[in-house]
């Protein structure tokens, strides 16, 4: 995996954690630095954590107040058939109400204690994990950060990725992890298992992208689709020969990476880039894929565009 320095640092933390507590790690990502594979590793390798709930408070840079009804209803999406057996274990009394809170917003005066009493029932048998991106105390998310905060004495580990070395305002115990830029040998292993590069192709070319790039991870991808189509031999046991390598004027500048994507798509694919270009917030994953697929672009297109460019 890429970041490993990174991987054992979380590692590391969570090892010294008191496990009955609540921990903030905040995951400093700066621009082009992709986070969720390191968070996702950590999550996949401790059997005992859930996953509760995501959210990117950067890209829904307008959100209204932050309700607490909507964070039921998305923990509840994902653990259904527990909260089912909650909520048997509650008196008769408190059975309706507390199926009536978790769909209606009209109950929401009750909802902070069912969420915190459903909460110590989920943490009985697990470490619950919030993923979420750009969390900052505004206005706007004040609830939220107060409730994470109620639940300091609980098992949960909150991952909150930002570009910069901020802090969360927040009482809850926090640890900082700075992401690093890739290594040469991490630049070689995501050309070759990521990009399914050759793997001899990627070794000439490894060094030269490392330093243009300056170790970006994404600028590293957009290099690679930009400006090395031509290297993916049908054949993968081919070799990229000197003279194809001095063919290729490879840049690590966005507006060259642009233009040669724009070059190498149909027309309708620069008008979506250009529509979207124009909007406060990103489109969410499946519109993206609505539109693209009504647009007829092809399917390949669509990937490049949503690794590389989005």
């Amino acid at each position: 995996m890429l970041h490993e320095r990174e991987f054992e640092q979380i590692k590391g933390i969570l090892s010294r954690c008191d496990t009955n507590e609540a921990v903030v790690i905040q995951i400093q990502a700066p621009s082009g630095y992709n986070p969720r594979p390191l968070i996702d590793q950590t999550i996949s390798v401790n059997s005992d954590f859930e996953l509760l709930f995501s959210h990117n408070f950067t890209i829904q840079s307008r959100l209204r107040t932050f309700s607490l009804f909507s964070l039921m209803r998305n923990i509840l999406s994902n653990t259904s058939d527990k909260f089912s057996t909650y909520t048997k274990t509650l008196p008769l009394s408190l059975q309706k109400i507390a199926r009536e809170a978790s769909y209606t917003s009209e109950k929401e005066s009750i909802v902070r204690n069912l969420l915190c009493d459903y909460l110590r029932h989920l943490a009985t048998d697990s470490i619950l994990c919030f993923n979420l991106q750009g969390l900052r105390r505004s206005p706007e998310t004040d609830e939220f950060i107060d409730l994470l905060e109620s639940l300091r004495d609980y098992p949960i580990v909150i991952f909150n990725t930002v570009q910069t070395d901020v802090l969360l305002e927040t009482n809850l115990p926090l640890q900082h992890v700075r992401m690093k830029r890739l290594s040469v040998i991490e630049t070689e292993r995501l050309l070759v298992e990521d990009l399914k590069m050759n793997s001899i192709t990627a070794r000439l070319i490894t060094n030269f992208v490392h330093i243009k790039s300056d170790g970006n991870e994404r600028k590293i991808r957009c290099m690679v689709e930009a400006f090395y189509q031509s290297l993916y031999h049908k054949d993968p046991m081919s070799l990229v020969t000197s003279g194809e390598l001095q063919q290729i004027q490879a840049s690590a500048s966005l507006e060259d990476i642009f233009r040669a994507l724009s070059d190498r798509f149909g027309g309708d694919v620069v008008e979506l880039l250009a529509m979207i270009a124009r909007m406060d917030d990103p489109l969410p994953e499946n519109d993206f894929e609505q539109i693209t697929g009504m647009l007829k672009i092809a399917p390949n297109d669509v990937n490049v565009l949503f690794k590389t460019l989005l």
